[in-house]
């Protein structure tokens, strides 16, 4: 029998702790009028409260003191959990957002393609595919053996092609939405300054999220140090926590070498999320001077709140950052590069608020969770033998002359 969106039933398994790209995700498909069962990490609250979907709090999450032998029998025993939910609810479609623990959840993909299971995989970042050598082979496998992968750019879809060898048909470009749904945009940016301590005529650049090596930080100290000679108003914010203690003192060892002390603050902490839309309200421009990465979720908040955007040219980022529409782009690694575009961004600095618009155009009419959504359901339909013609599942660039 041939099904419509309203009759499928979609199993979401996204092991970590829910976050706005999971849960818009699954509301996008709600919207859709597809049923889902979320299954994710333990939780004091539900991320989803909508009747048409079940949430499946199995993962564990993380208890300080634990074994390493008692965290892996709560591992085992999770995914023991979801089989058995797979085998409960009998999803027309079983959709991995990530893999949790590589080795452990490969075991689930296997069991699942046993039970004749259909499997989607949202490939976030075709990098998390180059682990050690076990992993990468597992990550190829998943690859080739998916029956669909969703990925968002298509500079991600041609490593997928070249790389991992998957056939052409059985990937799809999806667009990342913005985050409307979470922040009222309420905060003008001379309220953010006062709760800041920042004065109205500084330039603030804002990094902000996990702070990890490929983030290319030791390339953004070095060329803040090298424009503040051109832009004595140049100030820079970091926010967010280091990924390992050793990397935090790192950055900061770099900060007070380069003498930056005074221009560049460095909150290394988890940041709140009643906190973020302060802290884009502020900044004049957010830069993200990867030197590996396929996307960026920053950078799709950073457009949320109507900010601009300085990055750097690699993965599916120039697919993204409209040159000079909607921010800057630089050759990744290049410090010097990187200060020059600091700089132009100061002498254009009358253009930021358009290019800031420009950007919220890109979220509000074609990064969209509606877009996503209706090409993830063509992608399940396709599956399931649904009467509906699935698209091209690629994202169509809008026009320059509609942004401006």
């Amino acid at each position: 029998m041939k099904k419509s969106a309203s009759r499928l039933r979609v199993m979401v398994i996204y092991g970590w702790e829910s976050n706005p790209y999971a849960e818009c995700t699954i509301r996008a498909l709600l919207e859709s009028g597809v049923r889902v069962d979320f299954v994710t990490r333990e939780s004091p609250k539900s991320p989803v409260d909508h009747p048409g979907c079940r949430v499946h709090p199995v993962f564990p999450g993380h208890r300080k003191g634990r074994s390493h032998l008692r965290m892996l029998f709560a591992e085992l025993l999770a995914l023991a959990k979801v089989l058995r939910l797979v085998l409960k609810t009998r999803p027309d479609v079983v959709h991995y957002q990530s893999y949790r623990m590589v080795r452990l959840d490969w075991t689930l993909f296997l069991l699942l393609l046993l039970l004749g299971k259909k499997i989607v995989f949202t490939v976030h970042d075709t990098h998390s595919l180059e682990g050690s050598a076990v992993d990468s082979s597992i990550f190829a496998q998943t690859a080739r053996r998916s029956h669909v992968l969703l990925v968002h750019n298509t500079n991600a879809r041609q490593v997928l092609l070249e790389k991992w060898k998957v056939a052409p048909d059985r990937i799809r470009v999806i667009p990342h939405g913005g985050y409307d749904a979470y922040y009222k945009r309420e905060t003008s940016r001379s309220t953010a300054r006062f709760r800041l301590r920042y004065e109205e005529d500084e330039f603030l650049l804002l990094a902000f999220g996990t702070i990890r090596p490929y983030k290319g930080l030791d390339h953004l100290f070095p060329a803040v140090a090298e424009a503040r000679k051109s832009v004595p108003a140049l100030r820079l914010l970091v926010a967010g926590r280091a990924f390992d203690e050793a990397l935090g003192r790192q950055h900061q060892q770099q900060i007070s070498d380069l003498g930056l002390g005074d221009i560049v603050r460095f909150e290394n902490r988890f940041i709140e999320q009643d906190e973020v839309e302060t802290l884009f309200a502020a900044a004049d421009l957010t830069v993200l001077p990867y030197i590996r990465i396929d996307q960026s979720g920053v950078l799709f908040l950073s457009y949320t709140f109507g900010k601009p955007v300085l990055a750097t040219r690699l993965g599916g980022l120039p697919e993204l950052v409209r040159e000079g529409i909607a921010g800057y782009l630089v050759a990744p690694g290049d410090t010097h590069a990187l200060s020059g575009a600091i700089v132009r961004a100061w002498n254009e600095r009358d253009r930021l608020p358009g290019m800031g618009l420009n950007a919220r155009k890109l979220v509000e009419q074609e990064y969209t969770w509606e877009r996503q959504a209706s090409i993830t359901v063509d992608a399940y339909l396709s599956l399931v033998g649904a009467d509906a013609s699935p698209g091209d599942g690629h994202v169509r660039p809008a026009s320059v002359s509609r942004l401006g």
